[in-house]
């Protein structure tokens, strides 16, 4: 029986690669006796000199003839592992957090074939020649964990680990860790190294080390030991992603990382399950009644889902009491609505100690952080489907209410309308008066904006006798884009301002946070078309905003190829000259509102 598993061990070899051997020459640096000691099969790279290495392939496996006396010995090994177990510890050299093999190769395979996750060793370590690098301090870390705990197989790439993880366990690296805590962290780290193994087979792969780092650091030791494999697996994924980000994508241009990368705090967050983020989302309307507050209210469900464990998030209407309130029970107080400003700016005031978002346009303020989306990008493409659309000389645009943002949106709608169809008009107007409006400018085709009506969503829409049919609509994703903002306060810390705009979120089409939803009613082409524009517009080859572009006046408002600049897109003044109507004098802008 034992010879046929030895035929098996036989074909899974890999018979390309031999086994590798100690190829330093080590004969002067000291060793260190550290006795017999149970180490892992997986950290065993090689044998310690070449002499048996073309014996078995790198993965330990025999490579010799089934009928040589070494394939006796090794069916032999088998048969006595198989009826009560190795006694005899092999012996090896442990060398920069790797084994070698003095004696006991065969061993090695046996177990390698049996995939044994440990085996007795007797253990010397050679101490490698002391160097000012960043891998020998990480050495020098390990030798000290190891020396306290007597774990050998979690290996960090990220110098600072070991220290990290011994704080977070309440422990250092001098003193000799209790038994039971080193052995609960090693049989958590085990289970953890599973499901890591089962994600890893669909996902990109990472240190399972690092990664194991970052979940304890969040989530308590015991959640490991006691929670359900399908918990723990959630939230492996969830970590796994996070562990993969390479950087945050929220601001409208890069922000530039202060931390260095062989530090810990791209990766360790500094809120966990026994300090979870508070955050409180206060609205305009009742979340029950207002479709606004019931669309947030679905993002705030989504991240305390998302985020189970590190982040707890009530909401409420809000009010300055209630506004006050959080401020001093939370860590994070999130205003949904523009017309909440001015409250919340004033409870910011009165709470430095507490981070401020708003909904709004991006605002020059040190005191909160604004969110918003680049509402001018979906409507660039609107007015490019309306003109796509329109047998009519004249497109209707109803604004509903002047605010900042909405001039850039207006702007890049007719700016969309004017280059697929430069001789169109876009007719502003604002109130019911669209049966008037239609007298005046014959049209079949309107934009409303802010419509008065909450079952007719903002969008486009087909106008025939007095009936509206909806051809497309913009819409928010806010699981998106609260999970990008909670993401990046968990994990990317205090951000820095960007060289257009103060601090704050103003996302776009390319976030996945706003977007253009068409119609199923219109033409599979007409789909196809829109689709080639939105990539251009998240590629940065179009912009709706790039010269030569000329206000009504005729003058020229953009010059040719220039691109206008966040702040400039913000505090737009002036209409382009294919819109027909009037920004009223009393527009307030964003720096006046401080």
């Amino acid at each position: 029986m034992s010879l046929e598993e030895y035929k098996k061990a036989l074909k899974s070899a890999n018979r390309r690669s031999s086994l590798p051997f100690l190829e330093e020459d080590v004969s002067s640096l000291s060793t260190v006796y550290l006795g017999v000691s149970e180490i892992p099969v997986s950290m065993i790279r090689g044998t310690f000199t070449d002499t048996r290495s073309s014996a078995f392939s790198d993965n330990w496996m025999p490579m010799l003839d089934e009928g040589s006396e070494f394939a006796y010995k090794w069916s032999r090994l088998y048969d006595s592992q198989i009826e009560e177990g190795l006694r005899d510890p092999i012996t090896v050299y442990e060398y920069k957090r790797s084994f070698y093999v003095v004696e006991g190769n065969k061993r090695v395979s046996v177990m390698s074939y049996l995939q044994a996750p440990v085996i007795m060793a007797d253990v010397t370590r050679i101490i490698p020649q002391k160097e000012d690098t960043d891998s020998c301090r990480l050495y020098e870390e390990y030798t000290a964990f190891q020396k306290c705990t007597g774990i050998w197989n979690i290996l960090f790439t990220i110098r600072g680990g070991y220290e990290k993880l011994a704080a977070e366990a309440g422990m250092d690296l001098e003193h000799p860790w209790p038994m039971d805590l080193a052995r609960n962290l090693q049989g958590a780290f085990f289970r953890f190294s599973q499901i890591c193994s089962e994600i890893s087979k669909r996902k990109a792969k990472v240190n399972v080390s690092d990664a194991f780092l970052l979940y304890f650091s969040i989530f308590t030791l015991d959640s490991l030991l006691d929670r359900d494999r399908r918990t723990l697996r959630s939230r492996t994924e969830r970590i796994w992603n996070e562990f993969t980000r390479q950087s945050s994508s929220l601001s409208e241009t890069p922000v530039s990382s202060k931390r260095s990368p062989l530090g810990l705090s791209w990766i360790i967050p500094q809120y966990s399950e026994r300090h979870p983020l508070k955050i409180s989302f206060l609205y305009e309307g009742d979340s029950m009644l207002d479709s606004w507050a019931a669309d947030h209210e679905t993002g705030r469900m989504y991240i305390n889902k998302r985020f189970e464990g590190i982040v707890t998030a009530d909401s409420g209407l809000c009010s300055k009491e209630t506004l006050n309130k959080a401020a001093g029970t939370h860590d994070l107080v999130i205003t949904t609505s523009k017309n909440l400003l001015k409250d919340t700016l004033a409870a910011a005031a009165d709470h430095p100690e507490t981070m401020f978002l708003n909904f709004s346009a991006p605002l020059e303020s040190h005191v909160i952080r604004t969110y918003f989306g680049r509402t001018y990008e979906p409507l660039y493409l609107t007015g490019i489907l309306a003109a796509l659309l329109t047998k009519k000389d004249y497109i209707l645009y109803r604004h509903g209410s002047y605010q900042p943002e909405t001039v850039s949106s207006l702007n890049a709608f007719a700016a969309g309308v004017s280059m697929i169809r430069p001789d169109i008009k876009v007719v502003l107007y604002e109130g019911d008066d669209t049966a008037k409006m239609l007298d005046a400018y014959p049209a079949d085709l309107a934009f409303l904006y802010q419509p008065k009506n909450d079952a007719v969503l903002p969008g486009l829409y087909r106008i025939t006798g007095g009936n509206y049919q909806s051809l497309s609509t913009v819409i928010w994703n806010w699981p998106v884009f609260y999970e990008k903002i909670i993401s990046d306060y968990l994990y990317e810390g205090e951000r820095g301002g960007t060289e257009d705009l103060q601090a704050g979120y103003w996302l776009g089409l390319s976030s996945g946070v706003i977007d253009l939803r068409l119609s199923d009613s219109l033409h599979p082409n007409i789909h196809r078309t829109v689709e080639f524009f939105r990539n251009g517009v998240i590629d940065q080859q179009l912009n709706p905003f790039r010269g030569p572009l000329k206000d009504q006046s005729g003058s020229i408002a953009v010059a040719a190829d220039k691109n206008l600049t966040a702040r400039q897109i913000i505090s737009m003044n002036w209409l382009l000259e294919n819109i027909i109507g009037n920004l009223p004098e009393n527009l307030v802008y964003r720096s006046d509102l401080l």
